[in-house]
């Protein structure tokens, strides 16, 4: 008799085939969804390495910005091009490039190509001239200004500016003569450089008062002709509602507490009698002038004056700022008289700050260095001026009359000099740099 298979047993071994074929294909498709996985597992994983690497490099830019930013704001008295940044990490991945002639510095982080960007504003002048009033000035004798540079003409020289203003200038006459002239800028970046033809001025008068006018339209307040209006040039700049306040220390006058908190706040006073029993003023010894000379050799470089401030022969303040390096200071005189007579050497800024509607009295002149001339200047014009600086007057930096409907008066032979150093050294103090808003960049 013929054996054949078993059919259970055949049936069994086809089943499993099947399981071991069926393991064989979901081990397969496993293995290729993992494969396929593991692409995009390695490709976010590459990502997240990539964006870890962008990360580390952005912030360590973003410290090095902030590294440059620090030894700006410690080293506010020179240019941010000219500061050593070698105590930033690694400071050849630095640079710092100015834009054009602004203040404003673009500073860029580069490592291994990737460039964290962003723009330093620094404080810096306007411009405001060797002289900004928004009072009218009453000039008596000769007077010199070493302007301010701007831009380039197509004569390669600079167009210039020596006064900025918004009222009226007057230049009475004296024997021999009185004077305006411009001569070359004396700024540090500029020595013995001319100013382009069309903003050098030079005015002379004997006899007659000659004046300008606010805007140089030949007219003056009564539409009467005023053809020596010609004989000043693009050097002398009319603002209308020129608020110096703001163009110096970058805050409207509203803000002007927050301002003076900055400031070292001083008494001002005036000047004592001979010893001899007279009642004659001793122009070297007046307390406003030991009052700053004592701050100055405190260290201070602003200086916030309450009350009048005569200045006597200024003996203190000049031996003070021979002391302490003839850096510069900023001295505001805040709604009282300014007064001052013979040499006062200033570096920095002087600024009287009068902001009383009404005009002082003539009484209020009693017992002040520049009495005799406030008297002489009211019998002239009728006007009693709220400041009055005679001799040889020789201020380095800047002086601004900001008394708005108010007289000024400069008697004898000064020599007005923009200093652009001399005024942000101490500007410097009070207005630190600051990241310019929106400028921020990284890629």
């Amino acid at each position: 008799m013929l054996n054949h298979p078993n059919f259970t047993s055949l049936l069994s071994k086809q089943r499993g085939a099947v399981t071991l074929l069926v393991a064989v294909l979901l081990l397969a498709s496993v293995l290729v969804l993992s494969l396929t996985s593991y692409k995009g597992v390695f490709f976010q994983t590459k990502r997240a390495q990539n964006e870890i690497e962008a990360r580390q490099l952005h912030w360590k830019g973003e410290g090095r910005l902030e590294c440059v930013m620090a030894k700006v704001s410690d080293n506010s008295s020179v240019l941010p091009t000219t500061i050593a940044y070698s105590e930033c990490d690694q400071p050849t991945s630095i640079a710092v490039v100015r834009q054009g002639s602004s203040n404003l510095y673009r500073v860029e982080s580069n490592e291994n190509g990737y460039k964290v960007i962003k723009i330093i504003r620094v404080p810096s002048v306007g411009a405001m001239g060797a002289l900004s009033a928004n009072a009218d000035v009453y000039f008596i004798g000769s007077y010199s200004f070493n302007p301010q540079p701007l831009d380039m003409k197509e004569s390669g020289k600079p167009s210039c500016v020596s006064v900025k203003y918004s009222k009226s200038l007057y230049l009475a006459p004296n024997t021999p003569e009185s004077l305006l002239d411009t001569q070359s800028i004396q700024t540090p970046s500029m020595v013995n450089v001319e100013c382009d033809s069309n903003f050098k001025t030079n005015v002379r008068t004997v006899s007659v008062t000659k004046q300008l006018y606010e805007e140089k339209d030949n007219l003056d307040s009564a539409s009467d002709s005023l053809p020596e209006e010609v004989e000043f040039q693009g050097d002398y700049v009319f603002e209308r509602n020129f608020q110096p306040f703001e163009d110096l220390f970058g805050a409207p006058l509203a803000e002007l507490d927050s301002i003076k908190d900055e400031f070292e706040v001083i008494s001002g006073g005036r000047c004592d009698f001979y010893s001899n029993g007279t009642s004659v003023i001793n122009p070297s010894d007046c307390q406003c002038d030991k009052n700053i000379a004592a701050s100055i050799d405190a260290g201070k470089k602003l200086i916030w004056v309450n009350g009048d401030c005569d200045l006597g022969l200024g003996s203190k303040i000049s031996l003070a700022d021979i002391s302490t390096g003839r850096e510069g200071i900023i001295v505001v005189v805040y709604n009282g008289l300014l007064s001052s007579e013979g040499s006062v050497p200033f570096n920095g800024v002087l600024y009287q700050l009068y902001t009383n509607s009404a005009a002082p009295s003539l009484t209020q002149w009693d017992g002040l260095t520049g009495n005799t001339w406030a008297n002489s200047t009211y019998s002239d014009i009728g006007e009693v001026p709220v400041m009055y600086l005679s001799g040889s007057y020789i201020p380095d930096g800047l002086v601004v009359i900001d008394a708005p409907d108010q007289l000024a008066v400069f008697q004898g032979s000064i020599k007005f000099s923009y200093n652009k150093s001399k005024i942000e050294n101490p500007l410097g103090q009070l207005l630190k740099p600051k990241w310019l808003k929106g400028s921020w960049n990284d890629f």
